[in-house]
């Protein structure tokens, strides 16, 4: 489907075709050997009545497959336009391109090919005295390299810091130069954190906040966290931030038990206070470990917040005298990886809430420091990154 975007390959021809084993296609690409299953061709049909080329949708209904086998009545290539021709026993045709056929070659450099694409985010670990990039509103918000290096490196470090914003409110300027949709939370679609006499959130103060990452009450945590620095304090008020990732390896290689608690043992967040985006209580809460894991077991996200945390314990007393050693060795890690740096008036910083931890040290509460604040989610970002991505390579084809 992503063939609307990608740029076809003139080059790609089909030398030969013939039925192996298990009614397998194969066909010879450009002097490569490659297997497709009648299955497969037969459920991704580009015909008009399987696919709608203009909503880039398949069409087809499951239920032939449920009652019907699919077998082979003829194979054959068409010279005239490279194309494969597949007739099926209840004389359904398929019929698709040698480019179509070769860009979903089912072999491990196709596989890696794809996944080089799709998979853009690919953490890396910081380094020691790790340095944040940055590039200037401007640039970010044209859309072109700048975006491309904000959004690549986001991916890859976890953090990034936009400079040189106008000295006013740009959430909704933002959103609509770059069209990355903001997440929203019971906090609203943005918000300004402040010292404030009547504080609904303990950010809302002047004192020091621990490392954390934002709302892990919300089962679906929020991905990329937005504060534009509009006022900084003259004394204190700097950034603390940590990557999650390198603390939980070096958790995991120091203290494999306290590694293994952390990954198993959940801590309840909640959130129950009313804030003045909308006025009304909530009890928003979720019971998690601090270390989620991906499909391979590798350490992912982090969910901790020490401030949020519930002082109901939903297990028994075992796995809290588990907990709290493992807790200890976490939090001195991350502040041993962390960095510490101060932004100013017209900085955005932009960090992975589910990855990089977030701190601020004291500030004196006579003094003016505000940020504006929001969230965007990486489906978006990702999408955005795609797209530039397959541009660059249409232009070095053409």
């Amino acid at each position: 489907m992503a063939d609307s975007l990608l740029p076809k390959i003139d080059t790609t021809l089909i030398s030969a075709v013939y039925v192996g084993e298990k009614q397998r296609v194969r066909v010879n690409i450009n002097g490569e050997d490659l297997e497709y299953p009648l299955e497969w061709l037969r459920f991704n049909c580009q015909c008009k009545k399987c696919f709608n080329a203009i909503c880039q949708s398949f069409i087809m209904s499951f239920k032939p497959f449920l009652t019907q086998v699919t077998t082979l009545l003829s194979v054959e290539v068409n010279k005239s336009d490279n194309t494969l021709r597949v007739v099926y026993s209840d004389d359904h045709v398929t019929e698709v391109t040698a480019d179509w056929l070769y860009k979903r070659r089912l072999t491990e450099e196709g596989k890696e090919e794809r996944k080089e694409l799709i998979k853009i985010r690919k953490p890396v670990i910081w380094g020691d005295n790790h340095r944040v990039k940055k590039q200037s509103y401007d640039k970010v918000t044209a859309m072109g390299s700048g975006f491309i290096e904000f959004g690549e490196t986001l991916a890859k470090d976890g953090i990034f810091v936009i400079t040189d914003t106008p000295d006013r409110l740009v959430f909704n300027e933002f959103v609509e130069k770059t069209g990355l949709p903001v997440q929203f939370s019971h906090y609203g679609d943005s918000w300004v954190v402040e010292n404030s006499p009547t504080p609904t959130n303990h950010a809302y103060t002047a004192v020091e906040l621990e490392l954390h990452v934002d709302q892990p009450y919300l089962d679906s945590c929020l991905d990329i966290q937005y504060l534009h620095c509009m006022a900084q304090a003259d004394e204190g008020g700097e950034s603390v931030m940590s990557d999650g990732l390198k603390a939980a390896q070096i958790l995991r290689q120091r203290y494999p038990e306290h590694y293994n608690t952390l990954t198993t043992v959940c801590i309840e967040y909640e959130d129950v206070i009313g804030h003045s985006t909308h006025g009304s209580k909530n009890y928003m809460a979720s019971n998690t470990p601090v270390i989620l894991l991906d499909r391979e077991g590798e350490p992912e996200f982090l969910r901790i917040n020490l401030l949020c945390r519930s002082s109901f314990f939903n297990g028994p007393v075992e796995d809290w005298e588990k907990l709290f050693p493992a807790l200890k060795e976490l939090m001195k890690i991350l502040q041993q990886c962390s960095v510490v740096f101060k932004n100013m008036p017209g900085d955005i910083m932009v960090f992975d809430n589910q990855r990089i931890l977030h701190g601020r040290q004291s500030y004196v509460s006579t003094q003016r420091r505000r940020l504006e604040g929001w969230y965007s989610n990486w489906d978006s970002l990702l999408s955005q990154l795609r797209v530039h991505k397959i541009k660059n390579m249409s232009k070095l084809i053409d």
